[in-house]
C-alpha cells in the first residue's frame, strides 16, 4: 500500500516524505549558482546556457573556490579614468639619466683647446708647450666633423700627429667607439693622458701610442688592425709619400672607411694612392682637407 500511497494519478512514483525533507535539505546547503542569484539564466550567442561550458559568456564565479581568480591589468582608458598616466615612469632608474656636464651649461668657445661640440663641449684642453707641435684651429676641426658626421658615431678613429690630441678628444666627445692618438712627444703625450683623465676617458675607450708614425703604421699593418676613420694631420713639411706606403694599400681601414689628410692647401696629393681614390677636396682657411676612401 505504501508503494501505492507514493504513486500520483499517472502512475508514476513519487518520493517518500523522508526523502524529500532529505533533498531540500541538499538544495539549501548547496551552494547557489549565479544565475540563481540573478535571477534568469544568461545565453551565449550559440544558445548555450551560461552554466555550460560552452557559453562564451558564461558567467565563471566559482564561490567554493579558495583562490581568487587573478586580477586583469587595467586598461590604458581605465588607466586615464583612475588619473594614472601610461607614460608614468617609476623612480627606480626608468627615469632618463641626465648628461653630465663637465662645464657649466651655456660655456662660450673661445679658444682653439675647446671641444667644439658632444659630452665635452667647451672643454678646455691642456696642451704642453712643444715646438714645431701647433693645435688645429676650432673652424677646421668643424669642417672636418661636420663632413665626417656620420663616420664617427660607434666607429673606430685613429689620429695620427694626435699633438695634444684635439682631435681624437673631439670624436670621443662625439660618440666614437674607440679614439686612438699616435703622437711622438713624450710631453704631448702626457697631455692626452690628462685630458682623458679629465674627461673621465675610460681604458679601452681612448688609447695612447707614444712612437713615430711609420713604425707604427708598419706595425699595425702587420697586426691587421683596422679603423673606420683616419685623421693624418702631420706638420706641413712631414714626408708624406712615406706614410702612404703604409696607408695606400688601405689595409688599415675597415670596410666604408675613410681617411682625411690635412696639409697646406697649395699641395696637391694624386686622385688615387694606391687603393684609396680621392672623393673630396675642401680649403679652410689656411689649410687643404683631401679625403680618401677604398676603390669600389
Amino acid at each position: 500500500m505504501n508503494n501505492r500511497r507514493n504513486r500520483d494519478e499517472d502512475g508514476s512514483p513519487q518520493p517518500s516524505e523522508d526523502k524529500k525533507e532529505k533533498k531540500s535539505n541538499e538544495s539549501f546547503d548547496a551552494p547557489r549558482q549565479p544565475s540563481d542569484i540573478l535571477g534568469y539564466r544568461a545565453r551565449s550567442p550559440r544558445g548555450g546556457q551560461t552554466g555550460s561550458p560552452s557559453g562564451m559568456f558564461a558567467l565563471r564565479a566559482n564561490f567554493n573556490r579558495e583562490q581568487p581568480y587573478p586580477q586583469r591589468r587595467p586598461s590604458s582608458g581605465q588607466r586615464r579614468l583612475a588619473g594614472a598616466s601610461p607614460q608614468a615612469r617609476t623612480q627606480e632608474g626608468k627615469k632618463k639619466k641626465a648628461r653630465k656636464l663637465f662645464v657649466p651649461a651655456g660655456t662660450k668657445i673661445v679658444s682653439d683647446l675647446q671641444i667644439t661640440d658632444g659630452n665635452f663641449r667647451a672643454v678646455t684642453l691642456e696642451a704642453a708647450s712643444v715646438p714645431n707641435i701647433s693645435v688645429t684651429p676650432r673652424a677646421v676641426r668643424e669642417t672636418v666633423l661636420r663632413l665626417l658626421a656620420k663616420k664617427i658615431p660607434g666607429k673606430r678613429v685613429l689620429d695620427l700627429s694626435a699633438g695634444c690630441g684635439i682631435y681624437t678628444m673631439e670624436v670621443i666627445s662625439r660618440g666614437a667607439l674607440i679614439g686612438s692618438a699616435v703622437e711622438k712627444s713624450a710631453r704631448m703625450c702626457a697631455s692626452i693622458k690628462k685630458n682623458f683623465a679629465k674627461c673621465e676617458v675610460k681604458e679601452g675607450h681612448g688609447e695612447v701610442f707614444e712612437e713615430e708614425l711609420a713604425p707604427f703604421l708598419k706595425r699595425m699593418v702587420k697586426r691587421k688592425r683596422k679603423w673606420d676613420v683616419i685623421l693624418l694631420h702631420p706638420p706641413f713639411d712631414s714626408d708624406f709619400d712615406d706614410l702612404f706606403r703604409f696607408i695606400g694599400p688601405g689595409t688599415l681601414l675597415g670596410k666604408g672607411g675613410i681617411i682625411m689628410i690635412q696639409h697646406h692647401p697649395d699641395e696637391a696629393f694624386p686622385e688615387f694612392i694606391g687603393a684609396l681614390k680621392r672623393v673630396k677636396v675642401v680649403t679652410e682657411g689656411s689649410f687643404g682637407l683631401s679625403f680618401f676612401a677604398k676603390k669600389s
